[in-house]
Formats: C-alpha cells, sequence, structure tokens
C-alpha cells in the first residue's frame, strides 16, 4: 500500500515539475524573463566523467550525446558540460517548492512508515510461524 501510495504521489510531483519547467503552465506557456538560460559546466564544476543518466524515457537527448561502438559507450565530459540548462528566478523557485514540499515530506514519511512496518514484520512472522505468538482471540 505504502508504495503504491509514494508511486502516486511521485507521478504527481513530475506532472507539477513538467507543468512548472516544461509546459510553463503558471507562466502561460512561456518562459519568463527572469529564468536564465547557462551551460551545466557553468552550473557547477563537479562533472568527473560522463554518464548516461536512465531516469526517464525523456533522456534521449541526453543519451544521444553518447559516442562510441555498442557495448562500450561514453557520454565525453565536453558534450555533457555544454548542455544547456534553464533555471527560474529565485520568486518562481520558492512557489515551487511551497507546492511541492508537502508531496516530498508525505513521500519520506512514508518510506519512514514502510520500513518500520518492514521491521515489525520481520520480527512478527517468524514467531508467528514458529507458533511462538498465540493469535487465538481471547474469550471475555
Amino acid at each position: 500500500m505504502g508504495e503504491s501510495l509514494n508511486d502516486n504521489l511521485q507521478q504527481q510531483a513530475q506532472a507539477l515539475f513538467k507543468s512548472w519547467f516544461i509546459d510553463f503552465d503558471p507562466f502561460s506557456g512561456k518562459k519568463t524573463q527572469e529564468w536564465t538560460t547557462m551551460t551545466l559546466d557553468a552550473l557547477t564544476s563537479l562533472i568527473y566523467c560522463g554518464i548516461t543518466p536512465k531516469y526517464c524515457d525523456e533522456s534521449k537527448e541526453i543519451e544521444s550525446l553518447h559516442i562510441g561502438s555498442t557495448g562500450q559507450t561514453e557520454l565525453p565530459r565536453e558534450r555533457v558540460k555544454a548542455i544547456k540548462l534553464l533555471l527560474p528566478d529565485e520568486d518562481s523557485m520558492n512557489k515551487f517548492n511551497s507546492i511541492i514540499r508537502p508531496i516530498t515530506m508525505a513521500i519520506v514519511a512514508n518510506q519512514r512508515e514502510n520500513k518500520k512496518l518492514a521491521i515489525i514484520r520481520d520480527t512478527l512472522l517468524p514467531k508467528l510461524i514458529a507458533g511462538e505468538i498465540d493469535v487465538t482471540i481471547a474469550q471475555p
């Protein structure tokens, strides 16, 4: 149950992200002037090796940057560094975060709860199977 709930919450978060930062729905479908475009290299200098991200089906643009033969491909650092990113202004990010924060907090809370329930299950199940715990209903 918890995993399917988290899957649903993650889908909602992804839909919100797409609406805001791909389709620009809250901004009449257009990139606002306050947003800036910069390369990944300008944003960070922490690229040590080229790794093709496989986080979704829409990563084809990044995956298409690889070079090499089948089975031995590489994503060159220079190509990754040149990827252009659109960075929202602080106000847009704050508004988005205020919407997405409850969803992410619910996901984290569900993950913690699932972990606790798994520990309880793993502790009780062997004892139930071994007959160490009596589960008969007590008569009044």
